[in-house]
């Protein structure tokens, strides 16, 4: 298992297909990304990303104002769950939407903001059949606790933990009202909270709506906000 495996939700861990050959949104593979990247790149206890990884390197830098944080459930509970309000996650959005440049600085080479949303996997990828595999013992999870863990598809726009207006097996735009540039950082089924950037309007987008949670999964409760933001736009310019 790579990085690039888990970053692609290619893993397959806890499933029986071989890394790179499925997609297996999962949240225990998203657990031990987490935690690998965190002990053995970074070199901290999980106990102090915050505090020596996300906020000097990261939101400190985005003068961030409600102190996101990666214990979203509190210090002893699901390290690496992302909590961060509307407002600062608009400022991450914002970076990405300048190639990873803030005030003339770049925190993020453009080269890694390109590829991390341009990368959709292809639709060759099939979705896991879901046969359970062996995990670490006392393997831990982000969210799910289904196992095998199989959340959704990939519709041919999932990019390097982003999901971005691909084209899905039938042909069809993910998001077939929206610009096909926009990509977005979603951080429940459905995109319930999140984060969407529109390069060619010089938008970004960050919301917390839980009314979003009961939708089935499809891509389409987002494609409204789209469709009518595109309206919007539309009819703002012929006045």
């Amino acid at each position: 298992i790579t990085f690039r495996h888990m970053d692609t939700q290619t893993s397959c861990y806890g499933v029986a297909e071989k890394p790179g050959t499925a997609f297996d949104y999962n949240d225990f593979q998203m657990a031990l990304f987490f935690d690998t990247l965190m002990t053995k790149v970074y070199r901290v206890p999980l106990e102090s990303v915050d505090e020596q990884v996300l906020h000097p390197l990261l939101t400190d830098i985005l003068k961030c104002q409600d102190n996101p944080t990666f214990y979203a459930f509190g210090p002893n509970g699901r390290a690496g769950r992302l909590g961060v309000s509307p407002r600062d996650f608009a400022r991450f959005g914002w970076l990405y939407l300048n190639g990873g440049q803030w005030n003339g600085k770049q925190i993020i080479s453009e080269e890694n903001v390109h590829l991390a949303v341009s990368n959709p996997l292809p639709v060759s990828i099939p979705r896991t059949k879901g046969a359970e595999a062996e995990m670490c013992s006392n393997q831990r999870t982000l969210g799910s606790q289904r196992i095998p863990d199989n959340q959704c598809d990939h519709h041919g726009s999932y990019s390097y933990l982003w999901w971005i207006n691909g084209i899905d097996r039938d042909g069809e735009r993910y998001w077939p009202d929206a610009p096909t540039d926009v990509f977005t950082a979603l951080g429940h089924k459905n995109g319930m909270r999140g984060i969407a950037v529109i390069p060619s309007l010089d938008i970004v987008l960050s919301w917390n709506d839980t009314k979003l949670e009961n939708y089935p999964e499809d891509p389409h409760p987002l494609n409204e906000v789209f469709r009518l933001l595109n309206e919007a736009i539309s009819e703002s310019a012929e006045q």
